[in-house]
């Protein structure tokens, strides 16, 4: 229930639906794909540094998951889920293969944590 959190944070459910009304005005709603189900994937997050937009855009196109890419100031900013540790292991060779190539100038990485509160 949302009334409990608006009472503790001082927020008058009003405030808080006229709010919700505008929220997709503000957001971006993405929807992935995920063959064998959101919760048997790991997120990974990378900053890349490079020249070759469009190429590394393309390359991460043929992921079985959705890729979510965003520009953030010249890099980009790529989410990649994937399922298992070879996966993961190809994943990773496959960024140092970039940055040998000179694809990518340089990267940064984290492995992005979601957990989401779902009815039960």
């Amino acid at each position: 229930k949302v009334t409990p959190v608006l009472q503790k944070i001082k927020v008058r459910y009003e405030a808080y639906i006229k709010w919700m009304e505008t929220l997709e005005d503000h957001c971006t709603i993405h929807t992935g794909f995920y063959p064998q189900g959101y919760k048997t994937y790991l997120s990974y997050c990378f900053l890349l540094f490079t020249d070759y937009e469009k190429s590394v855009r393309s390359l991460f196109s043929f992921f079985p998951t959705t890729p979510f890419i965003m520009e953030v100031d010249s890099q980009l900013l790529v989410f990649v889920n994937v399922s298992s540790s070879d996966v993961k292991r190809k994943l990773f060779c496959l960024i140092y293969d970039m940055k040998r190539k000179q694809m990518i100038r340089r990267f940064r990485q984290a492995a992005a944590i979601f957990h989401f509160y779902g009815r039960r």
